[in-house]
């Protein structure tokens, strides 16, 4: 047996849902497990005349090894590109903190 909620009153074109029923777009749960699974690491900029890192969301494979996430903005140049597996190590950046940045591709 299937229950509707009441129809909204006047004109309202909203669509009725079933009562009690927790309504999600699809892509929720995708998304929800890809940041699940991702961890934000860093990525060298190059050519910048300076030490530059751009942090970077990047899926854990184990035993220090990443695979790089998303897109390269327009205008910058990774040290490793988006689908890249990496090794990471802990780096102890310029304003003190300390984060995993990429240091090595890992050959498949």
């Amino acid at each position: 047996m299937v229950y509707l909620a009441p129809r909204a009153p006047g004109d309202s074109v909203r669509p009725r849902r079933s009562c009690g029923v927790v309504v999600r777009p699809l892509n929720f749960t995708v998304r929800a497990q890809a940041m699940a699974s991702s961890q934000e690491i860093y990525v060298a900029l190059l050519n910048e005349g300076v030490e530059v890192w751009r942090p970077v969301q990047a899926r854990a494979l184990g035993g220090g090894e990443f695979e790089i996430l998303g897109i390269v903005p327009a205008g910058e140049s990774w040290e490793f590109l988006p689908g890249t597996r990496v090794r990471c190590k802990e780096h102890h950046f310029a304003d003190g903190e300390t984060g995993l940045r990429a240091y090595e591709k890992v050959a498949l």
